[in-house]
C-alpha cells in the first residue's frame, strides 16, 4: 500500500534530489515542468548617484559578510564633454577598482559593468559599507543608477 508524502513521518523523509551536488547557499528553483536546478540566490543592493557629472559619492550599507561579485551602472541620461570615472572602495578605504562612464554615445539606459579588481570580500562588522564615488569629469546633469550583486559567505 502506497503512503502519501504528506503522511510520511519527518524521520523517514529524504532531502531533495541533487542535494549531494548542490554547493553551500544554493536553493532549488523549480522550472514549472516537474524539474528544476540548484542555483545561487544573489543579493542585490541598489543606490543612485544623483548627478554623475558632479564630484560626489554614495555609501551603500552592507549588513552581512559577502563577496561583491559585480556592479552594474545605468545612466539616467546622456553626459557630455568628458568621461566620469567611478571609484569603488569598501569601508576602511581599500580599493575595489574603477569604472569609466563614457560620454561618447551615452544616453538614458546606457549600462556599464564592473567586476571588482580586489578587496571584494566584505566583513560586515569591519567594513560596514562600500563607497561609490564619481570624479564628476563629465558635464550635463544625469543620475547614475547602481546595482551591486553580492554572494553571502
Amino acid at each position: 500500500m502506497a503512503i502519501e508524502h504528506v503522511n510520511i513521518p519527518d524521520g523517514e523523509r529524504h532531502e531533495p534530489k541533487g542535494i549531494s551536488t548542490a554547493t553551500a547557499d544554493q536553493l532549488y528553483a523549480a522550472n514549472g515542468s516537474g524539474s528544476g536546478v540548484w542555483r545561487e540566490v544573489p543579493f542585490v543592493f541598489s543606490s543612485v548617484l544623483p548627478d554623475v557629472s558632479a564630484p560626489s559619492f554614495v555609501l551603500i550599507p552592507i549588513p552581512f559578510n559577502c563577496i561583491i561579485q559585480s556592479i552594474k551602472y545605468t545612466l539616467g541620461g546622456a553626459i557630455t564633454v568628458a568621461n566620469s570615472t567611478i571609484t569603488v572602495t569598501r569601508g576602511g578605504g581599500s580599493a575595489m577598482g574603477t569604472q569609466v562612464i563614457a560620454y561618447s554615445g551615452s544616453a538614458e539606459g546606457t549600462t556599464f559593468s564592473q567586476t571588482p579588481s580586489g578587496n571584494n570580500t566584505i566583513t560586515a562588522s569591519t567594513h560596514n559599507y562600500i563607497k561609490i564615488a564619481t570624479d564628476g569629469g563629465s558635464t550635463t546633469t544625469a543620475p547614475l543608477y547602481i546595482s551591486v550583486r553580492a554572494k553571502v559567505i
